[in-house]
């Protein structure tokens, strides 16, 4: 049986949640040219991960004290961080784009609430309901808390560019995004549309608060 320890530096924890805003990033920030820190909430969850795991400890009397208990952990956005896109800025940046899987990609994103990538990128025809007009969503972020499945509806700026995707998949084409499920470059390149179409590019260009209009 282990011996319950005393561990709770408040300021090396400190010490560490400033590492992870400065420097927290993976050594391919050198190759990709960004800033080598983790962003607030990244910071926040990582370090909630952590809070998770010790708090686990001192229940099962390991530790005495949970050393990353403290406060300022919470990870938001409020409505001012947020950015709306008009569905006019969609369809501009939707006729620059060069092929049907972009200008689906977009469509999507506007107007479908799916997580970008996770959701996207693996998403299967087979789950794609066209009778009933809807899709079926299996979520990687929430499968592990019971969530596993649900429906969202498809619309009908969505619906043409979908069957146009179908219509052009090759015989035995398993996914949606065949092409784009792989490409590392999702974001630059949803960017450059952005700007062919004459509009200011906004954060993650994929990553848009869904409205049905």
């Amino acid at each position: 049986m282990m011996m319950p320890m005393a561990c709770h530096d408040h300021n090396a924890l400190y010490l560490l949640r400033r590492w992870l805003r400065e420097e927290g990033k993976h050594q391919k920030w050198k190759v990709r040219k960004t800033s080598p820190g983790l962003g607030e909430n990244t910071a926040k969850l990582r370090l909630g991960f952590g809070r998770a795991f010790f708090e686990r400890a001192v229940e099962d009397e390991l530790i005495l004290k949970n050393p990353f208990k403290i406060k300022g952990l919470t990870v938001s956005q409020t409505a001012a961080q947020k950015t709306y896109i008009r569905w006019a800025v969609i369809e501009s940046a939707v006729e620059h784009c060069p092929k049907t899987e972009w200008k689906l990609l977009f469509a999507m994103t506007r107007t479908i609430p799916m997580r970008i990538p996770s959701e996207i990128v693996g998403l299967p025809w087979a789950d794609v309901d066209w009778e009933r007009n809807q899709i079926l969503i299996h979520p990687p972020k929430t499968r592990h808390i019971g969530k596993h499945a649900r429906l969202v509806p498809i619309l009908e700026t969505v619906r043409p560019l979908l069957e146009q995707m179908f219509d052009s998949a090759a015989d035995g084409e398993m996914y949606v995004f065949s092409n784009l499920r792989t490409n590392a470059t999702r974001g630059t390149t949803a960017k450059k549309y952005v700007t062919r179409s004459k509009h200011e590019v906004w954060g993650n260009s994929l990553e848009i608060d869904p409205c049905f209009c």
